[in-house]
């Protein structure tokens, strides 16, 4: 119930940030001023918790426990959601929203959100001796396909219920999901990420099958009022199987084992959107666009969750 509550305040004030003006002045913020406004979440004490358990009933020192062993992590999805405001009235009378960002102008978005983070992307995880690689890289036989391509992540219903909720109090939740080229949406891991103990209990079974050490999910939350198109919020998630064995005759004193963890979660939510193109109405393509610097906020964002990594999971 703690979780949930906490996923609640969460949602409800979204780590809200006064937004910079621009993108290029969010790049450009020196670096305390950029780490104030990154909120991370990770799951080291949950793994130090099954560690110690493990340890006090077999009498077995694990070899490096609390660090996960990663190598090979696959970019499981980057997806961008709509997050305009609901008119709530509407919609009780069957009509439609207000306006919104559509699946096509969704695409035609996210594209140019990837293009710009995939080298970013790769090259922080190159740096800490790691490797990104996409769906095309790591899925390499029919089973792993089926896998990517059929797959559900669980979601409890008290966390489902809760989102519900926030969402109806701010009139405002995610519409027109959709994912670059060859990627599907799986928008739970970055959406709930490590509150909801069946969705990253879902995700270590998945990267196993996967055959990848970890999976990192991307979302880009997106808006539109009027004309203008507004970057609402940007998140990454990292999640992995349990480093810690699981063992059938242990009591690990949480209720069950998890087969997978949030390794580590970063991301900006703005309370004001960051303005970065224009689409005026009947227009049926964006305008204006100021998207400059997005490269170096991905590069920032990713390098601030992984450096987080071994102090999160050091066992201080």
């Amino acid at each position: 119930m703690k979780k949930i509550t906490l996923m609640l305040l969460l949602v409800l004030s979204a780590f809200m940030l006064h937004a910079q003006k621009t993108i290029r002045e969010l790049a450009d913020l020196p670096d305390k001023k950029l780490d104030k406004l990154i909120a991370t979440d990770n799951y080291a004490s949950q793994v130090k918790s099954f560690a110690k358990n493990y340890q006090k009933q077999t009498g077995k020192t694990l070899p490096d426990p609390l660090v996960p062993q990663l190598k090979r992590v696959g970019l499981l999805t980057f997806f961008t959601a709509d997050h305009s405001e609901a008119n709530v009235k509407a919609m009780k009378n069957g009509g439609t929203y207000q306006d919104f960002l559509t699946e096509a102008g969704g695409f035609k978005l996210v594209t140019k959100f990837y293009e710009q983070s995939l080298p970013e992307l790769r090259a922080a995880f190159q740096a800490q001796g790691m490797e990104l690689l996409i769906p095309e890289e790591y899925i390499t036989t029919e089973e792993q396909a089926q896998v990517y391509n059929s797959y559900e992540i669980e979601v409890s219903k008290l966390a489902s219920a809760t989102l519900k909720a926030a969402n109806y109090l701010t009139k405002q939740w995610d519409k027109s999901y959709v994912a670059v080229d060859n990627y599907r949406v799986f928008a739970e891991p970055t959406v709930i990420n490590g509150m909801d103990m069946k969705v990253t209990r879902s995700m270590g079974p998945l990267a196993e099958q996967l055959g990848v050490d970890a999976l990192l999910t991307v979302q880009i939350l997106t808006s539109k009022e009027k004309t203008d198109v507004g970057l609402n919020a940007v998140r990454m998630a990292l999640h992995s199987p349990n480093p810690v064995p699981d063992d059938p005759a242990i009591n690990y004193g949480l209720g069950f084992y998890y087969e997978g963890i949030l390794v580590e979660y970063a991301g900006m939510e703005f309370e004001k959107p960051i303005i970065f193109a224009q689409l005026p109405k009947k227009a049926n393509k964006f305008q204006n666009y100021q998207m400059e610097g997005f490269d170096v906020v991905t590069r920032r964002l990713i390098s601030k969750l992984l450096g987080n990594i071994q102090t999160d999971y050091a066992g201080k």
